[in-house]
């Protein structure tokens, strides 16, 4: 639990103001966390690495990892028995970027 608490509060959110809001969904803050664990050169991980980093449980990040596979966000790799970031999340992700990169061209 200490690395999520030290994570968001790397994010500029502290890990006990989010304890006290009662609007912050549980299951999808660790979803969340399972997928920034894909960060940097980390391309390929399996549940027990997940578990490590996020501080979870290894059955609540198999029950992650199942959900966010079927919904496209991760893709399981039978033959590593890992999983890596899917086509969902590329595709959440670049649509942010690309919001950000249209926002400065306002800007400037």
């Amino acid at each position: 639990m200490g690395r999520r608490s030290e994570r968001l509060s790397k994010q500029g959110m502290i890990a006990s103001d989010l304890a006290g809001v009662g609007d912050v969904i549980q299951v999808v803050s660790r979803a969340f966390d399972v997928l920034r664990c894909f960060e940097g050169h980390e391309a390929r991980l399996g549940n027990l690495e997940i578990s490590n980093r996020c501080g979870l449980p290894r059955s609540t990040v198999s029950r992650l990892t199942h959900t966010l596979t079927r919904m496209g966000q991760l893709v399981y790799l039978p033959c590593d028995q890992k999983y890596r970031i899917g086509p969902s999340a590329v595709a959440m992700s670049t649509s942010i970027v690309q919001g950000l990169q249209l926002r400065n061209l306002i800007r400037s």
